[in-house]
Formats: structure tokens, sequence, C-alpha cells
């Protein structure tokens, strides 16, 4: 029988409960992930086998939808690699493999113009823990042309790299103009498109003129 851990929303924080007590929290202003808090209060010495629920109701920060979908992959991927069967020594060697490391966090804005990033925290707003070992920086989203898949104003975990696979969502800076888009492939044209399908938002084709830089590519 599965745990039903509850994702909710109290005092600032995102915390996940098992009956009725607080065994995590994220802070909703910072959005720090320590791998090993997580493991203590998720894991020790307890089954895999977890059903998430999300029961928020008021969310100040809006960012709880893209947390309850990383938490509820994260939670999946632990689960289906494990199978329920390891030993609490298996869980610790599969959280140790994936360190948190430091980095920056910029504003989208930041980077207009031709500058990368990943050249430099001197423009940066605050430095933030990142659950992924291969993240180079941190982006505060601005906008919603990404939506459902990022939240306007939320924080996603960059990899520095000059060429994207068709499907990935990236970093870019167009024509002097930031973004966060998902490249495409496809009749031969390379595309930026957005994830929100409402008519507000379109797709940028990349023209032999266009001056496009990719910044990097969005973890998840």
């Amino acid at each position: 029988m599965k745990r039903q851990l509850k994702f909710d929303f109290e005092k600032g924080q995102y915390v996940l409960k098992e009956n009725n007590a607080v065994i995590f929290a994220i802070d909703g202003k910072e959005l720090k992930f320590i791998s090993l808090d997580f493991y203590n209060g998720i894991y020790k010495n307890q089954s895999t086998a977890i059903e998430l629920i999300n029961i928020i109701d008021k969310d100040e920060f809006k960012k709880g939808s893209y947390i309850f979908e990383w938490l509820t992959g994260i939670i999946t991927s632990i689960q289906s690699s494990l199978n329920d069967l390891e030993t609490d020594d298996c869980l610790d060697s599969h959280f140790s493999v994936k360190p948190s490391r430091v980095v920056s966090l910029f504003e989208q804005a930041a980077c207009a113009g031709s500058g990368f990033y990943s050249e430099g925290p001197s423009n940066a707003s605050q430095e933030i823990v990142s659950p992924y070992p291969e993240a180079d920086y941190a982006v505060t989203i601005s906008g919603k042309s990404m939506e459902p898949t990022i939240l306007d104003r939320s924080i996603v975990f960059v990899k520095a790299v000059n060429e994207l696979q068709n499907g990935d969502i990236g970093i870019f800076v167009v024509d002097g103009d930031v973004m966060c888009k998902r490249f495409i492939e496809e009749s031969g044209k390379k595309l930026l498109k957005p994830d929100n399908e409402s008519t507000e938002f379109s797709p940028i084709v990349l023209q032999d003129d266009t001056t496009c830089l990719v910044q990097g590519k969005v973890l998840f």
C-alpha cells in the first residue's frame, strides 16, 4: 500500500505532509532544495511507494504547480528505479550520486545583448542551491509563454551548452531579446516555440539573418 503524502503551502513554505506532520519543506522565496533533508524526511526507514497529492488552496508565490510536478517526477523516478526493494544503503547511494551545488540566480532580462549568463556572477541577483549537479546557473522566468510547463516567475536551472537537441527547452538571446522557448526542427526550419497554446504567443522562425545565441538547456 502506498504512503500518501500531501503537498501544501503554509507560512511561506511548500511542504510535504504525512499524517498531518510536515516532513519536508522548501522556502517559497529561496526555493532551496536540500537533498539530505529530502531523503531524511521522506525516505529514511520508510517505503518508497508514495502517492503525492496536491492540496494547495492559496499560493502567494504561484510556483506550487511547477514544484508539485517536479517533486512528483523525483518521487516517481526513485520508486521506479528502486522498486521499493532496496535497503537504506542503496537509498543513500542513490542520493549521493546527485549532490546539490550552489549556482548564481539571474533575472531573465539580465542577459540582454550578447553576454552569457555563465561568464560571471556580476549581474546575478543571488545564489541558490541547485538539485542538479550539472547546472551552471539558474534563471527566474519572466512571462507566460511557456505555461503550463514553466510558470511565470518560476526558477529554472540551466546547463550552459552551445547546441540543443530537437524538443529541448532553452534560454536564448534572439536579436538582443532574452527568452525561454522550446527548440524545434521541422520541415527544414528551426523554430523557437512557446508551450502556451494561446494565440497571444507565436513561434519564432530562425532566419539566416537572425542573431540567435543559445545560453543553455533548461534542466528538468
